[in-house]
């Protein structure tokens, strides 16, 4: 049974909820400010203003949207679309810029989403290893 638990939930550890939560926290807090950090650097425009509040908000939601739990029930449905382990998450980067940085250009918000994506799966698990190591659970 619990292997059938683990295969449906990705892996997450539902046994250890404080780490679960500490973990989401964290990468919360480092995708937000990764977020910032882009789009102040890309989206430059006096017409583009920032928020930090709608970045560490997109940075919750886009770490909910790819749990696998979530992410596993949406992949179910569009199956049929080729390479949509990388197409949905791309997606949701780039609409949740744009709808969370109404002021942001779109070819701005493509751009920072691209990035933010890419920085997501090789660079913020990292830093969130790393921090998670000074928190004592």
């Amino acid at each position: 049974m619990t292997d059938i638990l683990d295969a449906v939930t990705g892996g997450l550890n539902f046994g250890d909820p404080i780490g679960m939560a500490v973990n989401i926290i964290l990468s919360t807090i480092v995708m937000g400010i990764v977020i910032i950090v882009l789009t102040k650097i890309i989206a430059r425009g006096p017409d583009e203003d920032i928020a930090p509040t709608h970045a560490f908000m997109l940075a919750l939601l886009i770490n909910i949207i790819n749990m696998p739990i979530f992410s596993g029930l949406i992949y179910g449905y569009i199956a049929f679309i080729p390479l949509i382990g990388i197409i949905f998450p791309l997606i949701v980067w780039i609409l949740g810029i744009k709808l969370f940085f109404k002021d942001v250009h779109m070819m701005h918000a493509i751009i920072i989403g691209v990035i933010g994506f890419v920085l997501s799966l090789l660079v913020i698990p990292t830093i969130i290893e790393l921090l998670a190591g000074f928190i004592p659970i």
